[in-house]
């Protein structure tokens, strides 16, 4: 034992028995109740730790007696929301449909609890009197689930305020973020404005072409079951939206492409012929880029 932290009880255990009478076959009843008593023990020195607890009971003239070790966490240190997001949004929030966020909690010593969460409407920095505080729900992968309504809320920047509790009943600063909810119109503006990367690989059988001239047009839909064939292609275009021209290893790489339907066309000499081929992709900027590749061979257009 830590001779150091020793904590002596005046009186460990009280008894009291109690007189029940008797039952119909004639026997005595008595109760006995054992008290267990409450132990203060000064804990300046042991908090924000684990540690264990034993117990020694030891009459005059008799070697002591030991308990099992109780573990047990002395934790005055507050938890800390660490990071939140919004779960399964590709920009922003929608306007109108409850929101889901992803919270992340971190606490050194105790388990968390509770964490819960509300907007600040008129300013507020902490949980107030009269504000409407959810409970998020735990996860299986350690992380807190909290859902909010928005159709109260206003298109924009929208100011939220967590708090999370561990079991010693510490409680967190409050955690404010900025969340911004968009409506409908909203976020397909911002969809359009979003660009990406396309990737063009040109090859004759497996040897790169330099000098291909690639070229990106946008053109109306095609039915989904058109077929388009690789050497040209029948559907009507405008002026090119995006160029450009292979390097030595074949790959054209044409940037800030938008979201939307183009036709994808790589021309130039193949063996003193000129040829071109092309296809109709779908870019989709909030996608990872893809690498598209022509393949040439001696037969032309």
């Amino acid at each position: 034992m830590d001779r150091d932290h020793q904590y002596p009880v005046p009186n460990p255990i009280s008894m009291r028995i109690d007189w029940r009478g008797v039952d119909a076959e004639g026997n005595l009843l008595i109760e006995t109740n054992l008290e267990m008593p409450q132990i203060s023990i000064p804990m300046d020195t042991r908090w924000n730790q684990s540690a264990s607890l034993v117990a020694m009971f030891q009459r005059p003239g008799d070697a002591p007696l030991y308990s099992n070790e109780c573990p047990v966490i002395l934790d005055r240190e507050p938890p800390a929301v660490s990071h939140a997001w919004p779960s399964n949004v590709s920009s922003h929030p929608l306007l109108g449909p409850p929101v889901a966020m992803e919270v992340e909690v971190f606490d050194s010593l105790s388990p968390i609890v509770w964490v819960g969460g509300g907007w600040s409407n008129n300013g507020q920095v902490d949980f107030v009197d009269g504000m409407e505080i959810l409970p998020a729900i735990r996860q299986t992968n350690g992380r807190w689930s909290l859902t909010l309504p928005t159709e109260k809320q206003c298109t924009g920047h929208n100011v939220l305020l967590i708090q999370a509790k561990d079991a010693a009943g510490n409680v967190s600063e409050t955690h404010r973020m900025n969340v911004e909810l968009r409506t409908a119109k909203e976020l397909e503006a911002i969809e359009a404005t979003k660009t990406t990367l396309v990737a063009t690989r040109v090859l004759f059988g497996k040897v790169p072409l330099e000098n291909m001239r690639v070229k990106l047009y946008a053109v109306a839909a095609v039915p989904e079951k058109a077929a388009v064939p690789e050497n040209g292609s029948a559907v009507s275009t405008m002026q090119p939206s995006y160029e450009g021209t292979t390097n030595p290893t074949g790959d054209c790489r044409i940037e800030s492409v938008r979201k939307g339907k183009y036709k994808l066309e790589a021309s130039g000499s193949v063996k003193g012929n000129r040829q071109v081929r092309s296809m109709i992709i779908d870019v989709d900027a909030s996608k990872p880029w893809e690498t598209y590749t022509f393949r040439f061979d001696l037969k032309g257009q």
